[in-house]
């Protein structure tokens, strides 16, 4: 619409409905599905799909389905999930909705550009491995292939909690094997982040940052910084460890803030400073949280 040349590496997954906007027959380039995902809290909660006239919707948390016929049924209040006449159209809404899903990550080998413009074999775990960043931002495949490792999805809203049972799911929804393994919180209850703000290496720079940063977004390339995950377990899925983290914290002390470490907080006053909120869950070895 604004007739400005695509940015490199930009709009890979994208097409325009410019010509349908002008010209309602003008369909032939359309999408043949379009989902919608729903947050509550920062966590994903409810995924949706439209194929033509039928919407599908998937509760997260449950497993659960919906199916609705939008051409009679406007207002959703007529569940056809148990229809057997749309199965094969909800197997087929169910593989696409995972694959544009924020949570997903391609199982598969797939291709990418390189910078000499010749087609290369990836998959999702060589972009977990080394600079993560880095190789999501080189190449742009990784959005749509590994939208949760390269950071569509953090750690927090793709959780499922504990208490969600796939044995109350639809026999024809996705198993959780579908799922990228980062996926389910842990439901360990005595394993918590630090409440202390962080200085952690982040784009060639150092900056303060807390756990919630960690979750929001990137989770994946943030909970691997040196340090990360010892500090915010709950949201790095790493309540299994029990160490010090190697960063400095934000600690008030005496009223003034300032930059310490768990050797610092180990050396003298050690009850005094562990009693500091946030201190024991950064640093639990020092503090005799680790049994």
């Amino acid at each position: 619409l604004a007739d400005i040349d695509v940015p490199f590496g930009q709009g890979i997954d994208s097409i325009s409905f410019a010509d349908y906007i002008q010209n309602e027959e003008a369909t032939e380039e359309l999408r043949k599905h379009l989902a919608v995902f729903r947050y509550t809290s920062g966590i994903l909660q409810e995924e949706s799909i439209r194929k033509e006239n039928l919407k599908l919707i998937k509760h997260r948390q449950s497993g659960k389905m919906n199916l609705y016929d939008l051409d009679v049924d406007l207002s959703e209040t007529n569940d056809l999930i148990d229809d057997n006449s749309h199965k094969e159209d909800v197997d087929e809404m169910l593989v696409v909705l995972e694959k544009v899903s924020p949570c997903y990550d391609n199982k598969d080998v797939f291709y990418v550009t390189n910078d000499k413009g010749s087609l290369v074999e990836k998959t999702c775990e060589w972009f977990r491995q080394e600079d993560s960043v880095g190789r999501c931002k080189n190449f742009p495949e990784g959005y749509v292939e590994c939208r949760f490792t390269c950071g569509l999805g953090s750690q927090l809203a793709c959780s499922v909690r504990p208490s969600a049972s796939p044995s109350e799911s639809p026999s024809n929804s996705l198993s959780s094997s579908h799922l990228p393994s980062t996926t389910t919180a842990s439901p360990a209850s005595d394993c918590n982040d630090t409440s202390l703000r962080l200085k952690v290496p982040w784009n060639e720079r150092k900056v303060m940052r807390g756990c919630t940063w960690v979750g929001n977004k990137a989770t994946f390339q943030r909970c691997n910084v040196e340090g990360v995950r010892s500090a915010c377990p709950l949201t790095c899925d790493a309540c299994d460890t029990c160490e010090d983290t190697t960063l400095r914290l934000e600690i008030l002390w005496n009223g003034i803030k300032i930059a310490r470490d768990c050797t610092w907080i180990g050396n003298r006053a050690t009850i005094q400073r562990c009693n500091i909120e946030g201190a024991a869950e950064a640093c639990p070895l020092t503090c005799g949280l680790c049994s």
